[in-house]
Order: structure tokens, then C-alpha cells, then sequence
């Protein structure tokens, strides 16, 4: 959690066996993911090569109420995320 930025950000890498991120069509997965984190108003990004693996990046704001951060959900749905949680 960045409190000067006010956004969760959670990466997830592997060293697998990777795939060229840049060539074919982008499928449901993706789509879904992209429609998910967009009614978050956050973002994503998606890195991998071939042989070295993938890394997912999504970052997602939250706002203050009182002294605990919450992430609202279309405007309307808000979670309260404890101090030091982790994602």
C-alpha cells in the first residue's frame, strides 16, 4: 500500500517458461481482467518473454475515511483493508 499515492499495488511474477506478451490476439482472460480492474479504477500491466517468465502488475487507488483506507467498488461497494494487511 502507498499511502503518498494512495493505491494498492500487487505484483506477481514467475520464472516460468514465459510467452511472447506482444504477438496474437488478446483473449477473455485478458478482457476480463482489463473490465475488472477498470470498475476499480485502477490499471494493469502484463510482461512476459519468452524463457524468462511473466510479471502481472495491477494498481488500485483507495480513499481515507476516518483512519482506516478503504477501496470502493463502483462508487458504491467500499472494503476496508486493515493497516500493514497484506493482498
Amino acid at each position: 500500500m502507498d499511502t503518498t499515492t494512495n493505491t494498492v499495488e500487487v505484483t506477481i511474477k514467475d520464472d516460468g517458461k514465459g510467452f511472447d506478451s506482444k504477438k496474437g490476439k488478446k483473449g477473455i482472460g485478458h478482457k476480463n481482467i482489463t473490465s475488472r480492474i477498470s470498475k476499480l479504477n485502477g490499471v494493469w500491466s502484463l510482461e512476459s518473454t519468452p524463457g524468462k517468465g511473466t510479471v502481472v502488475t495491477l494498481e488500485v487507488p483507495y480513499g481515507f475515511t476516518g483512519s482506516e483506507p478503504e477501496v470502493q467498488l463502483n462508487g458504491k461497494e467500499k472494503f476496508k483493508l486493515a493497516e500493514n494487511s497484506s493482498l
